[in-house]
């Protein structure tokens, strides 16, 4: 659906400027007029990663930890998001509740509200305050997103500090190396070759491999760019994205961690949606766009089929293949006993753990790993270097 930018008068003649997501003009025509607004400006546009509302992670859990508290306390739905719209430091995010306010005003529901707005509040948020109102327990579904949003958040930074150092020291060495081929390895090779004497292999290579940078340079240039071109191109590909996707999955290493981060994401997920009272079907719909893997969102499509065709959940995850078999059995045992809730628990603590020491495992392969990369490096170009130099020194003495 489009993403329509406006700007309307209110009732006093204060204009008012917002972004909302409809169908159409005519939904948009008539959701300003329940509220009393006079379009004076519209915008459309299918670009909402450009145009969407700059909202951070954390400024969605505080609002989620902040609406929990203003509705277990019992102050009034609109009274206290009009005090988190009066307190809020991102004007996007002002802007967007002050929508939502009149929008409540106007007799549509906190779900429907924030359906207008889902650069801000994504799918499977306004399904949990959904079933939050259904089932008269908000305040517990404002709870249960800030658990989740917290946990999301945390996941990713830990993953981000993981790749910090190999990031830094890999920069490190190709700026070493750009510097080394540019301005030090011509001045030695001009030295080395003013000796006028055999030279040993690893200098002939040290000297060939600078001679073919410094003249076909453009061959490199071009290289890098068809694919970075490549890239780029296949990320509008589905078919590439999926295949890559399901080849990450089998990386030495790195495979086992982005399986467990899916792992992790399908049990706490379903877990929380299962706890909300959303039925399993649009839990499995909804969690597809959070799974970040499309080997996996297929799966979620023949789980759906099976559960269609009378299979219940554990068979059909089974059915489907691709999933631990830790985790079938701990959902057909709490299909079984009526503790279903607490399997998604444990399974979710379980992966959790496996993701840490697969994020561990992997910091501390990489770190030497790297270490042993630089010293190749600077061994080879000192004993290029030397050798020659030794040898002349050995036939003058």
């Amino acid at each position: 659906m489009p993403l329509f930018s406006y700007q309307a008068l209110d009732k006093d003649g204060n204009l008012v400027k917002g972004a909302v997501v409809f169908e159409n003009e005519h939904s948009l025509y008539k959701w300003l007029k329940d509220q009393g607004l006079t379009l004076v400006k519209l915008r459309k546009s299918y670009w909402r990663f450009f145009s969407r509302a700059k909202i951070k992670p954390e400024e969605l859990i505080e609002f989620s930890r902040q609406m929990f508290y203003i509705l277990r306390s019992g102050i009034p739905l609109l009274q206290g998001i009009a005090e988190i719209s009066q307190n809020a430091k991102n004007q996007e995010l002002k802007k967007v509740l002050q929508a939502i306010y009149r929008e409540i005003q106007a007799g549509q529901s906190l779900a429907d509200a924030f359906s207008h707005h889902p650069y801000v509040f994504p799918r499977f948020y306004t399904s949990i305050i959904r079933a939050g109102e259904a089932s008269g327990n908000l305040d517990r579904a404002f709870w249960e997103l800030m658990v989740y949003l917290e946990w999301l958040y945390d996941i990713k930074n830990k993953i981000k500090q993981a790749l910090i150092y190999p990031t830094i020291v890999s920069i490190l060495i190709g700026i070493a190396l750009a510097v080394f081929v540019t301005f030090v390895i011509p001045r030695l090779t001009k030295f080395l070759q003013e000796l006028d004497m055999p030279l040993p292999f690893p200098t002939r290579l040290l000297i060939a491999f600078n001679n073919f940078i410094t003249t076909y340079w453009y061959i490199l240039l071009f290289v890098f760019l068809s694919v970075t071109t490549l890239i780029v191109i296949s990320r509008f590909s589905e078919r590439m994205l999926f295949l890559w996707d399901r080849y990450k999955l089998k990386l030495p290493y790195f495979g086992k961690l982005f399986v467990n981060l899916v792992m992790v994401r399908f049990v706490k997920y379903v877990g929380m949606l299962y706890r909300s009272g959303i039925q399993v079907y649009q839990t499995l719909d909804l969690v597809k766009e959070i799974l970040g893997n499309r080997f996996y969102a297929q799966k979620i499509d023949k789980i759906k089929r099976f559960l269609a065709d009378g299979e219940a959940l554990g068979n059909s995850i089974e059915l489907a293949g691709g999933f631990p078999s830790l985790l079938i059995r701990s959902i057909k045992t709490g299909e079984t006993t009526g503790n279903l809730e607490e399997a998604f628990e444990e399974l979710a603590r379980y992966f959790n753990d496996e993701l840490d020491r697969a994020v561990k495992k992997i910091t501390t392969i990489i770190e030497p790993a790297l270490l042993i990369l630089v010293a190749i490096i600077i061994l080879t170009i000192v004993i290029s270097v030397l050798w020659p130099i030794y040898n002349t020194l050995g036939r003058i003495t």
